[in-house]
C-alpha cells in the first residue's frame, strides 16, 4: 500500500471517530433533567430536543410554544434560571457538547433568551412574546435570576 493511501485511510478513520464521539456525547446530555420542577424539566427537555436538530433550524420549534404556554409566570422564570447556559453553534443551529471543539466550530455560551432569539424567525419571536405577555412577563427576559 502506498504512503498516500495509508495517510488517506488514517485521516478518514480519524474523521469517523471524531464524529462518532462528538455525536455520542451530545445525545447522552440532551435528556438529563435540569430542574426539580417536573413541568420546567419537561420544558427544558422539549427545548433541547427542538433546537438541537442538526441543520434543521426553524423547523421543529412548534413544541416549544406548546410547552411554554402551559407554564405559569413563576415556572417560566424558573425555566430561564434552570436552563442555564448552553454552547450554541449558530452555523449549524445545534448545541455543542464537546467543549474542546467549541472554539473550532464557533460555539458560544448563551442563555435561553439569547438562544431563542437566535433560533426564532420574526413570526416566532412575536408568538413567544405573546405567550410571555399573557403570563405578565416580557420576552426576552434580561436577567431571569
Amino acid at each position: 500500500m502506498s504512503k498516500t493511501i495509508q495517510i488517506f485511510i488514517g485521516a478518514v478513520l480519524a474523521l469517523i471517530f471524531g464524529l462518532y464521539f462528538y455525536f455520542k456525547g451530545r445525545s447522552s446530555k440532551s435528556t438529563e433533567p435540569k430542574s426539580n420542577d417536573n413541568s420546567v424539566a419537561e420544558a427544558i427537555s422539549v427545548i433541547d430536543q427542538s433546537i438541537d436538530k442538526f441543520l434543521f433550524r426553524n423547523k421543529d420549534h412548534e413544541p416549544i410554544f406548546d410547552v411554554v404556554s402551559r407554564l405559569n409566570s413563576s415556572q417560566i422564570l424558573k425555566l430561564h434560571k434552570d436552563f442555564g447556559l448552553r454552547y450554541h453553534d449558530s452555523t449549524f443551529g445545534i448545541f455543542s457538547w464537546v467543549p474542546v471543539l467549541d472554539d473550532a466550530i464557533g460555539a458560544e455560551t448563551y442563555n435561553l433568551s439569547a438562544i431563542l432569539l437566535r433560533e426564532f424567525d420574526e413570526n416566532q419571536k412575536q408568538r413567544i412574546k405573546a405567550i410571555y405577555k399573557s403570563k405578565g412577563l416580557v420576552f426576552p427576559l434580561v436577567n431571569p435570576n
